[in-house]
């Protein structure tokens, strides 16, 4: 497991491309696979603007906790600045 992969020769290489667009973890870590298990037994997709679910909910009231000023706050989470235009 990590940032190395093997090719059908056996040559062992550096997973370059593992990286974009996320962290390198490496391909099929353990711990992320179980926590991808995880949440997929709860809930695997919904529209969080029509039906919020708790972990969604969660990480917007840290958010605004988080973020300064006092006044009416509301957060949105999306996957990229294009869409939360």
């Amino acid at each position: 497991f990590g940032g190395i992969v093997e090719d059908v020769d056996g040559n062992r290489l550096i997973d370059l491309g593992s990286g974009i667009a996320v962290t390198t973890i490496g391909n099929a870590s353990p711990r992320v696979v179980d926590a991808v298990a995880e949440q997929a037994a709860k809930v695997t997709h919904t529209c969080f603007m029509v039906t919020p679910y708790e972990g969604y909910v969660a990480v917007a009231e840290a958010l605004n906790r988080l973020t300064p000023g006092d006044g009416d706050k509301r957060t949105a989470l999306f996957n990229s600045g294009s869409e939360a235009v």
